[in-house]
């Protein structure tokens, strides 16, 4: 089976990806995008996305793609996240730039501060590595090439990073469950209309493990949630929620289930 991720090899998606299938297919491709667009082209095939940064928060991009599309989620994977610097030279004496994508720049600022180096941007992470000279160094994900001399490993400023990804598929698991990822919508908005919510989960003692709200793009005030829930979705629990929420005029799409 193809699994479609985030290229090129070595890149956190990449090492996701062979995390949960270290068999299947692995095809990169060059962005987001054409990892949804790939996936739903190719109905036996399953993308692995990411969803979730411990530091960053959600990945606005794949919340949008889950919201506009019928993707339905299978599996998740946490993968730990830490950066290496390599380049040319045996240590930093005489680097004064640094090159890599924006959201390990992000992620890496103290030691670009330490050192004071100008920051460029590359396409992928490893692409960063076409940009390296004898005063430029590339920051790339832990232990993912062998191409340069790594100078210094874990320069991550928080130790204790994790990424989240998503298994995506055409096909419903056949496994038994206990994530639950619903799409909520409400139709009308009213005041107190998010405790609402939440209280229906309160009510069936159901704990949230992720809340996200995206704008409908059709006026100021109106949101989608995007909730997962630890609950089996064959569950009685799980239908009478579901009920309770076409009750609220909320209307409501199982994601995933996992």
């Amino acid at each position: 089976m193809k699994v479609y991720y985030l290229g090129p090899e070595g890149t956190f998606s990449y090492q996701a990806a062979v995390k949960y299938q270290p068999h299947a297919d692995l095809v990169p491709c060059q962005s987001l995008y054409e990892v949804v667009e790939q996936f739903n082209q190719h109905t036996n095939s399953q993308a692995i996305v990411p969803i979730e940064n411990a530091i960053e928060g959600t990945i606005n991009l794949i919340a949008d793609e889950l919201i506009e599309n019928q993707l339905h989620v299978i599996g998740e994977v946490y993968l730990d996240i830490a950066f290496d610097v390599v380049g040319l030279t045996p240590s930093m004496e005489h680097i004064s730039s640094v090159v890599s994508i924006a959201p390990i720049i992000s992620q890496t600022k103290r030691f670009i501060t330490d050192y004071e180096l100008d920051v460029k941007h590359s396409d992928s992470s490893l692409d960063s590595l076409n940009y390296i000279d004898h005063e430029t160094v590339a920051i790339i994900p832990h232990q993912s090439t062998t191409a340069y001399p790594v100078i210094t490993e874990h320069i991550e400023d928080y130790p204790y990073n994790k990424t989240r990804f998503l298994v995506l598929s055409h096909q419903e698991t056949s496994h038994p469950t206990t994530q639950a990822l619903l799409l909520l919508t409400p139709k009308v908005d009213k005041p107190g209309l998010l405790a609402n919510i939440l209280n229906v989960f309160n009510l069936y003692n159901i704990n949230l493990s992720w809340i996200e709200s995206r704008p409908t793009k059709q006026q100021f005030g109106c949101y989608h949630f995007l909730i997962q829930c630890q609950i089996a979705a064959s569950s009685d629990d799980y239908k009478q929620v579901l009920k309770i929420f076409e009750a609220l005029e909320i209307t409501v799409r199982t994601i995933g289930a996992f």
